[in-house]
């Protein structure tokens, strides 16, 4: 038996040259590449399997030697061939990239099955994504989480993440939420951002358990800690509202800072709000709008209604009647019903303040540019009246009412509007007084009602505005807020 035992032990060894393929080992280790480049290839070039998977990653890597991927592939297949689960889930990495051979998805996906039979985790993970995506085999959601599942137990961090995906939205199992819960704790345990995300989201949405909101601020912290923008969004709401933490502006102004930094539009929008108001900030329109133009241009709709806000009134920004149409159009065409507000409320001062003209041909081309080698969203029939937002190469961008389009129209099929009686027109009463001027300040009277706001300025100018919505943190109610002169 015991010699029986010996015999076992030796039978695992690399096999003949093993001294050498210990000596590339440490000269691999000790970044002596090219030393153990030579050793790896005289034990490879002998048809030893361990040698032969370290010298096609050698190959991969550039390390010790110029890099060549047809090389590498080489190598893995003489290792796979001869049964190295790593040389197979690595060539099949390899047909997956078309690195070094022609792409093959089948091919790749032959070689992850081959691995993830002999319990590769990463080959299982691998083979759950062709399954999940469908390259080299049918989709099929069912299979992909069995081969989550499997790769999952052992241990594959990603694995765990994809079936606990599975299991929040019911993909390929029944919608299991405790399970989805599991499988995320378990990911993220690890350090998974996106499982600590997720995690603080599922319980954050948890009405069922008690400290479901410290449970959910536990994991956004976890996450923002690692620089999860989402999860620094998330933490700087539960700062603001005091959801599972304590209520602290300046720590929700901290953490958005971070996210918007990052490009979190929710952030850059949610800093505008406090800048805007001085909540856990200094009370700064000009920053406010900045952060809005950010979010606005990333396609936030919400800030571009308040960037709107911000152009018709003149806060932060220059008054500019063609932005604030400009901005109240795209977040209306994003579903934002304080912007289609806005417009039917402003259309006749924007009709004032805007060049206004109406299509003259039975029909004229709205292109996305300004020329004709930009497609067509939209046509326009005669006599559709157009507000001119911007002259750019001899065409105009035009804002039309239907759809809240903007685009962009030919000079050429644009009239004057025909000429109408003049009105009589008196103070509306809505308008509040006006008020006398101060030195150095800009004095207003303004009148709202739910919303409705009427403001007359020291110098005669009267505006009418919907006012923003506004969370109070002191009495935690939204309130309409009308804003500073």
């Amino acid at each position: 038996m015991k010699r029986l035992y010996i015999l076992t032990i030796a039978l695992l060894l690399p096999g003949v040259g093993h001294s050498t393929y210990f000596q590339a080992l440490a000269a691999y280790n000790q970044g002596d590449y090219e030393s153990a480049y030579a050793l790896y290839k005289e034990g490879a070039e002998q048809g030893i399997v361990s040698p032969q998977r370290k010298l096609a990653e050698l190959y991969r890597d550039g390390k010790g030697v110029e890099r060549n991927y047809s090389r590498a592939a080489y190598w893995f297949t003489n290792a796979a061939e001869q049964g190295s689960t790593q040389a197979q889930y690595q060539l099949g990495l390899l047909y997956a990239r078309g690195d070094g051979v022609d792409r093959n998805d089948q091919t790749a996906v032959h070689w992850f099955r081959k691995a993830a039979n002999e319990g590769l985790a990463d080959a299982q993970f691998h083979l759950g994504l062709a399954y999940d995506l469908g390259f080299g085999v049918d989709e099929d959601a069912s299979e992909a989480m069995n081969w989550y599942r499997r790769s999952a137990e052992n241990r594959f961090v990603d694995a765990k993440y994809n079936l606990a995906h599975g299991y929040q939205h019911g993909k390929g199992v029944t919608q299991d939420l405790s399970r989805a819960i599991y499988w995320y704790e378990k990911a993220a345990e690890r350090g998974h951002t996106s499982s600590q995300l997720n995690l603080g989201i599922l319980y954050d949405n948890n009405d069922h358990l008690e400290d479901h909101y410290a449970r959910a601020a536990t994991w956004y912290l976890k996450a923002a800690e690692q620089g999860d923008p989402s999860a620094q969004n998330k933490l700087g709401e539960a700062y603001f509202f005091g959801r599972g933490v304590e209520e602290n502006h300046s720590e929700a102004a901290r953490w958005f800072l971070s996210s918007a930094n990052k490009g979190n539009t929710a952030s850059q929008y949610n800093l505008g709000v406090m800048y805007s108001r001085g909540i856990g900030v200094r009370e700064d329109p000009e920053e406010a709008a900045r952060w809005y133009n950010l979010a606005a241009k990333e396609g936030q709709p919400e800030a571009k209604n308040n960037l709107g806000v911000a152009y018709l009134n003149g806060v932060g920004v220059e008054q500019n009647s063609a932005w604030a149409l400009y901005w109240f159009a795209l977040a209306a065409q994003a579903g934002n019903q304080n912007a289609e507000t806005n417009i039917e409320r402003h259309l006749r001062s924007f009709d004032e303040n805007l060049a206004v003209r109406q299509i003259s041909p039975s029909a004229a081309n709205i292109r996305a540019g300004g020329s004709t080698s930009y497609e067509v969203i939209a046509q326009a029939a005669r006599g559709t009246k157009v507000r001119i937002l911007d002259t750019v190469d001899g065409w105009h961008e035009v804002y039309l009412r239907s759809g809240h389009t903007i685009g962009w129209v030919s000079p050429s099929v644009l009239e004057a509007l025909p000429r109408s009686q003049p009105r009589q027109t008196s103070q509306s009463p809505n308008f509040p007084p006006r008020p006398a001027s101060q030195p150095g300040r800009t004095v207003c009277n303004t009148r709202c009602n739910n919303g409705d706001c009427f403001r007359t300025y020291d110098d005669g100018r009267q505006v009418r505005f919907q006012a923003e919505r506004r969370y109070n943190a002191m009495t935690r109610q939204w309130e309409w807020d009308s804003g500073s002169c």
